[in-house]
This record gives C-alpha cells, structure tokens and sequence, in this order.
C-alpha cells in the first residue's frame, strides 16, 4: 500500500492519495477472527482522507450501466459512498476494531447533496467513526463521510451499521437519524426484475465482494436461503426510477435497510410524490413487508449530517 497512502504519525487516521486497494482489506476481512467487543468499550475514532479523490467516467458509466441510471455529466448521488465504502471496510477490517466485518450489516444512509459534483471534478474525500449506541437488536455505529473542495462540503453521508447481538450492554442514545414517516396513499409505482448474476456484476463495479452477494451456497455459509443483491444496488435502482434531481440546488436521500432482496426475485418500489419530495417503499416479492425505506427531497444550505 506504500505506492498509494501514507499513514500520518497518529496510527488512527490513514490518508491515501489513490483510490485505496481491497485485496489487503480483504484479506484482512476473512482472517481478522470474531467480534470482541465488550459491554460500555468504546470503539476507536478511527478516520482517513482521499486526497484528489476522483473517478474514471467509463467506471462511473458502468455504474450507471448497472444500476438503470441515466447518462449526465454528474456523479450519481450515491456514488461517493461507492467510493468512500472502501475506506469503511478498512476501518472494520482493522485490528483495533473489535467488530468483525463479516457480523455487521448496512442499516442505514443518510445522504445530503449541497451540490452535484462533476464526473471529472476532484476532492477530497474524509470519513470518520462518529459515533455508537446500544440497541434492542444489537450494536450500532456510524461513520460520517463527507467530501470537500476549497473548504467547502460538496457531500455529507451519515452511514449506520449493525452487529446483532445481546452481549454489548444497556440500551440507550438516540438515533443520529430521524424515522422515516408511514408511506401512505402511493401515486407511484415501479418494478424490476434482479438477474441471478447482478451481485458479480455490482462487485465488479463498485469493489464490494461480501461472499452473500454472489454465490448461494456462499450465502448459505452466513444464515441467508439463497444470495443477494447489494442493498446500495437496490437503492440507486430507486432513485434512477423517481424524478431527476436538480444539481444546482441541496438534496437529501434517506434510506433504512429492512430485509435482504434476493437475487433472481422482483423487486416493486411504490412511492409518494409531493413535488420534488418523494417518499419510497421498496418490496421484494415473497416478502409483504418493505426491505428498503427511504425519501427524496429537497435540503436547505443550512442543513448538515454531521453535528
């Protein structure tokens, strides 16, 4: 890794000035052993920078390729968390982290747009643990991220994870993001078909090999009836099936992970547009309970994810 970062003084805080590589992450991932956490520990604040982050447009258009969305000249709102993903793999792949990387699932995303960043545009892109609580199904924590240009926030991101469990402590905090409210009267309605080998096909793009997502008998192995697709496809499917977003003005995506959907299933989002805010349902069939919650809408200058 010594060709593309350079780990500063304090051991905690990583700054790459590259797209960060996975094979050492990975491997890290599958040897790191089970979770040790232990009741009222704190978890270690780690952080790291991507200095001059930027993307290829043929990886961005792959992107878009696999996701349904349409051709711009804008990165896709959630394509910095595609980016930044990484660097929270490598957080949790850590041996100061007592959290094993293959017990936690993605709960949450909470993203807000102040500005469409351009294809072609560089940035730096930091992250950080913020913070974590102890809840009824387990532990949770989140990592901000958020990337920034001549000192300004393009692009905040407050991500949840979840490690289910009994053994971290007392229940207490509260959320750093709000419940989403009851969707309620649909006026929307779309529908897709998930091809079996779509959990290769968005690894390929966006770098996430997690074993459940691309063959059954590897998610078998980890408590799933069969494989499934990345919860983040699932989400950017949605947004490519509700109005464009207008880059010049601030945005927020809120997004809650329920249930798995499979692949090979069909996926139906029902929705409820008010204007330019849209609240979302996603269903996979079989399931009567929706696996993805979230909204669309507009945000204000004022507004910030990260405290």
């Amino acid at each position: 890794m010594a060709d593309c970062c350079n780990t500063v003084k304090t051991p905690q805080k990583l700054e790459f000035t590259a797209k960060p590589p996975m094979l050492p992450v990975y491997i890290k991932v599958f040897t790191k052993g089970k979770t040790r956490f232990k009741a009222g520990q704190s978890l270690p604040a780690l952080s790291a920078v991507w200095r001059g982050a930027g993307e290829t447009r043929a990886l961005v258009a792959a992107y878009r390729e696999v996701c349904g969305l349409p051709s711009g000249e804008n990165l896709p709102i959630l394509y910095p968390y595609v980016m930044v993903s990484r660097i929270h793999m490598m957080f949790m792949a850590s041996s100061q982290f007592p959290i094993s990387p293959l017990g936690a699932v993605h709960a949450r995303n909470s993203i807000l747009q102040r500005r469409a960043i351009a294809e072609n545009e560089a940035f730096d892109l930091h992250c950080a643990v913020a913070g974590q609580r102890v809840i009824k199904a387990g532990l949770e924590f989140w990592v901000n991220s958020w990337a920034e240009k001549d000192g300004a926030n393009l692009w905040e991101c407050t991500s949840t994870y979840l490690v289910r469990g009994k053994h971290f402590g007392e229940t207490g905090g509260p959320s750093p993001v709000a419940a989403l409210p009851e969707l309620e009267q649909p006026n929307r309605e779309a529908a897709w078909e998930v091809p079996e080998n779509m959990g290769r096909r968005y690894a390929k793009v966006c770098g996430d090999y997690n074993p459940i997502h691309l063959r059954k008998t590897l998610a078998k192995l980890f408590g799933f009836p069969r494989h499934l697709v990345h919860g983040m496809w699932s989400l950017a499917r949605c947004t490519a099936n509700l109005p464009a977003i207008d880059p010049s003005r601030p945005v927020q995506l809120d997004a809650a992970f329920k249930g798995p959907v499979f692949l090979g299933s069909r996926a139906t989002m029902k929705a409820r547009s008010e204007g330019e805010s849209h609240r979302f349902d996603l269903y996979c069939s079989g399931n009567e309970r929706p696996v993805i919650v979230g909204s669309l809408r507009p945000a204000s200058a004022d507004d910030t994810l990260l405290g």
